[in-house]
């Protein structure tokens, strides 16, 4: 099933999955944190303990973005090697397809003198 992002690993989990995990999610614990501060303070420490909050919620999109973005990047570089290996694989056996008809060229032309020689009048 695809993350957020939608990009997959290999088993087709979400590259983010350790983001959504509700028992170790740094947002869970962050909310967990914000309402210890918020009743250890008062009215000015909850204003600064909900911006800190933000800001670190702010933050933590940020960075998941930008490891979506990073994921796509690696995903279009595995599809290029790909490419390139199947080009490689294509050229690998055009050049064999070429070696046997050179090989056969040389047969030919060595049968052809052979027969010359044996036979000059022909």
């Amino acid at each position: 099933m695809p993350g957020r992002s939608g990009i997959t690993d290999d088993e087709a989990e979400s590259m983010f999955s350790w983001l959504h995990d509700d028992g170790c999610s740094s947002a869970s614990v962050q909310d967990v944190d914000l309402e210890d501060v918020m009743e250890s303070t008062g009215c000015f420490g909850r204003k600064k303990a909900m911006a800190e909050h933000s800001r670190q919620e702010a933050e933590r999109l940020k960075l998941e973005f930008e490891l979506a973005f990073q994921d796509m990047v690696i995903t279009d570089l595995e599809d290029d090697l790909e490419a390139e290996k199947r080009k490689k694989e294509k050229l690998e056996l055009e050049m064999q397809e070429m070696k046997k008809i050179a090989v056969i060229s040389v047969l030919v032309a060595f049968v052809a003198s052979v027969v010359w020689l044996m036979y000059p009048e022909m």
